[in-house]
């Protein structure tokens, strides 16, 4: 017996993945048998005739909306933005008066995404890494 990890087809889509001997084993009407060994194969895939498709749903997080200052400025230096946005934000009083009081930044307060856009700066990407800092301390 040369038991093996096998993929049951049926209409295109996994719906069992099972040890069986492919030369013997006889799969159920309307199913076909394919050797899956060593595939990341799964049920739900899908099945074009030649090649599996992954068919997992992936849940995205949503974007990180509020981070502390001090991991944005930490993902900030890492970038090289610290020091223009800092000198952004030196030419209006009262953004540099907040920036040095806040301790929490929102990603959609109207100025970080004013003086982000004018920097060329992701924010989606800045405040994941900083996000990402804050997790690794």
């Amino acid at each position: 017996m040369n038991e093996k990890r096998c993929a049951l087809i049926e209409n295109g889509v996994v719906v069992n993945v099972i040890l069986a001997d492919p030369d013997s084993y006889a799969p159920p009407d309307g199913q076909t048998l394919r050797d899956v060994e060593g595939l990341q194969v799964n049920i739900g895939d899908g099945f074009d005739g030649a090649q599996f498709v992954d068919n997992r749903v992936r849940v995205q997080a949503p974007p990180i909306t509020e981070v502390h200052i001090a991991w944005l400025e930490q993902a900030l230096l890492e970038i090289g933005k610290l020091d223009a946005v800092n000198a952004a934000i030196a030419g209006d009083p009262t953004k540099a008066s907040l920036w040095r009081r806040v301790v929490t930044v929102s990603r959609n307060d109207r100025d970080v995404i004013e003086v982000a856009a004018a920097l060329a700066i992701d924010l989606d990407a800045l405040f994941s890494r900083a996000d990402a800092i804050r997790r690794e301390r």
